[in-house]
């Protein structure tokens, strides 16, 4: 059915990273192709590592089959690795079952001294020791830790490694997350919905535990540190949150509630300078996210089937609302959420501790693969049959369950991470019990040598040029600009906003907007007050609104469109581009955004553009200015003559210029750069003020106001 539009317009269709593809998104692809659409994919088999998640490698093997006639270019240089990481990694490739055939091509000279090693140690303790020593010896030669990984089949070979790295001095930034339920902070605000909803709580493999409010207080008291005067607030805190429970005539408000306590609990006068704290304060955060998906879930609303245009409002109050949540909690979240893995942090030389799935795409001069047992790599749960609750009959289970030929693959990415020098490893007991080599690790015995004997080559550092660009939204950015400790709070380390019946109203609007610009250039028409009705009754849908609210708001929506198309009506016919992405690339930095529309013919030229953006509403039109400099700098630095840019008030119905001239943008550029300087130096100056009133952190932020 909706084959001939697209159809009579797709005439070129790109995919990236086609081994990877699985036969959904294959199915896709192949119903998009036409006629006169081609084609282009892109990809390795080699490297198709994602078969867990239903992808199928025969998709790229295959393709010249399907898709026939096929024209193939290959790109073989590889320009990342040494010569022999290059030969071992063809050399094993050629091990792969039912892949394309192709060799690597050296474009590196050869390092002076060698660039593999395969060794092994007696237990996995003294192998974690000996790869510390090894990245010591590299460190010590100039190497900095963040161009060094560890490469590891599954997280079981982490704590071994992080407990020798902790005792060598060498700073880790491990991939991968605890369980919430395992901090201590999760897990009291856990009981507490518990004991709200008046439900048994159970820990994994425990009988079920009543929680009193005696043994609750008490939790609070040890786990947040409290003096024993503070014993009555939080306990008087707890029963009016109790009492509030059964109330079905109010809304409940989760994330608020777990602010207040927040406040009580003195959150926001601890050490945020202090690694130990910030990751309690994670903690916290993770739950916030808990708690935030669980209403975006039970508040959100649905058209209303009887009346349309207009939405009914999901479950928001009353005790059940408490009692599906702590079900929830106990019977799902407890071993479904992951703790806070720290923020994100440009400026620390750490060793990147990572699975090689994570590691796809990525690469560093020096890279260790160890733990190359038979039992840890290939893993011992490739090919088992596993529970499912589809029917096997029903889909292709072995896909999912994993193969020989899916673990070579991975292996094959594990090594061609390496750029100058890669270490593969392993152990020969576990505890007292001997475990044996993994197969992949005897296709490496020309490298075989003593640990005691590794002669580490000197490992050229990455460039300045190569370390990772820091990519920000413009929303970010400018709440970064606005306040660094919100922006850090927020964004970094994951406080959620509370869920308010207006959420979604701004791009609604903006959703309308660019319906009704589409419309336009479509037919070369105005669409009519009747027509405008039926987008605002078929798209203008808020998440989490009841009856009343949405309906309100569709009112004032409708009078902001109404008004926009009849005083503005010459620009539908200027629309150029809807929803226009933006990237402004600068030294160290990526912004991003999206513009809202586009305008042609500025000033009557016919290639002159000007930006524009939709605010619905603008308390200081200068708080927009650097956004649209920004977009207008991206869009002149990709070649299109951005002539001006304006901020459009849809509430007030005004329309603001915004000075894109060149040393304003040069000044704007600056802006940008300083301020991704401090981003990188984890420089989040608090700037308290008005704004302390409205924001959602303020309970947890010692500047707040």
């Amino acid at each position: 059915v909706i084959a001939g539009p697209i159809h009579a317009k797709l005439r070129h269709l790109i995919v990236d990273e086609y081994q990877d593809v699985n036969p959904s998104q294959e199915r896709l692809i192949s119903l998009l192709i036409g006629p006169a659409t081609q084609l282009c994919v892109v990809g390795d088999d080699d490297q198709a590592i994602y078969q867990w998640r239903g992808s199928d490698v025969s998709n790229i093997v295959d393709f010249a089959q399907r898709y026939a006639p096929v024209r193939t270019f290959t790109i073989v240089t590889n320009r990342r690795s040494r010569p022999d990481i290059i030969r071992t990694a063809n050399a094993f490739a050629g091990t792969i079952p039912n892949r394309l055939v192709k060799q690597m091509n050296v474009y590196k000279p050869a390092l002076d001294g060698i660039e593999v090693v395969a060794w092994k140690a007696n237990t996995e303790d003294e192998e974690a020791g000996y790869i510390a020593f090894l990245i010591d010896q590299l460190h010590d030669q100039g190497l900095p830790y963040q161009d060094v990984a560890i490469l590891v089949r599954s997280r079981a070979a982490y704590r071994r490694l992080i407990d020798q790295f902790a005792a060598f001095g060498i700073p880790v930034q491990p991939d991968g997350r605890t369980g919430l339920f395992d901090q201590p902070e999760a897990r009291v605000f856990g009981q507490t919905f518990a004991w709200l909803a008046e439900v048994d709580w159970r820990d994994a493999y425990q009988p079920s535990l009543t929680i009193t409010e005696k043994r609750l207080v008490d939790d609070y008291l040890r786990v947040f540190q409290l003096a024993p005067i503070r014993r009555v607030g939080i306990r008087d805190l707890l029963r009016q949150w109790k009492a509030s429970v059964t109330d079905a005539n109010r809304p409940v408000d989760l994330i608020r509630d777990f602010y207040t306590v927040l406040a009580e609990l003195g959150v926001r006068d601890w050490d945020f300078g202090e690694p130990i704290q910030v990751n309690r304060l994670g903690t916290l955060a993770r739950f916030s996210a808990l708690l935030a998906d669980y209403e975006s879930v039970r508040r959100r609303a649905r058209p209303d089937a009887d009346v349309p245009g207009e939405q009914v409002g999901g479950q928001d109050r009353g005790i059940w609302y408490y009692r599906s949540l702590a079900t929830h909690i106990v019977n799902y979240a407890s071993g479904a959420y992951e703790g806070f893995d720290g923020e994100p942090d440009f400026a620390l030389d750490a060793v990147d501790l990572i699975t090689v799935h994570k590691s796809k795409g990525l690469e560093w001069p020096a890279v260790f693969v160890p733990s190359m047992t038979a039992a840890r790599f290939p893993s011992r749960y490739t090919g088992q049959p596993q529970p499912w609750l589809v029917p096997r009959t029903e889909f292709n289970a072995g896909r999912y369950e994993g193969s020989d030929g899916d673990e070579r693959r991975l292996f094959y990415v594990a090594m061609t991470r390496a750029r100058e020098w890669l270490s593969v490893s392993r152990h020969e007991r576990i505890n007292v019990r001997r475990t044996g080599p993994s197969p992949y690790f005897n296709a490496l015995r020309q490298w075989d040598v003593d640990p005691d004997e590794i002669e580490i080559p000197t490992v050229e550092p990455r460039t300045a040029d190569e370390q990772p660009t820091l990519t920000i939204s413009y929303s970010e950015l400018a709440q970064f600009l606005d306040c660094g400790m919100a922006y850090r709070l927020r964004s970094l380390v994951g406080f959620q906003p509370r869920l308010a019946p207006e959420l979604g109203y701004g791009k609604a609007v903006h959703h309308i907007l660019r319906s009704v610009a589409e419309a336009t250039k479509l037919r070369n028409t105005v669409p009519t007050s009747g027509e405008l009705d039926r987008m605002l009754d078929e798209n203008f849908f808020l998440p989490v609104a009841n009856k009343p609210a949405h309906r309100q708001l569709k009112d004032a929506a409708r009078r902001l469109v109404t008004e926009y198309v009849d005083q503005h009506s010459d620009d539908l016919f200027r629309i150029w581009e809807t929803e226009r992405p933006f990237e402004l690339r600068l030294d160290g930095v990526t912004v991003v955004g999206r513009g809202d529309v586009i305008l042609d013919r500025e000033g009557g030229v016919d290639t002159a553009l000007a930006i524009l953006d939709y605010k619905t509403s603008v308390s200081d039109v200068a708080t927009h200015e650097l956004q649209l400099q920004v977009y207008a700098d991206a869009g002149r630095r990709e070649g299109l003559d951005v002539r001006a840019a304006y901020v459009h008030d849809l509430k007030m119905g005004k329309r603001s210029a915004i000075d894109v001239s060149a040393h304003v943008v040069a000044a704007a550029e600056s802006r940008v750069e300083a301020a991704s300087v401090e981003l990188r130096q984890r420089e989040f100056t608090p700037k308290p003020g008005a704004q302390c009133a409205r924001c959602e952190v303020r309970s947890v932020c010692a500047s707040a106001v």
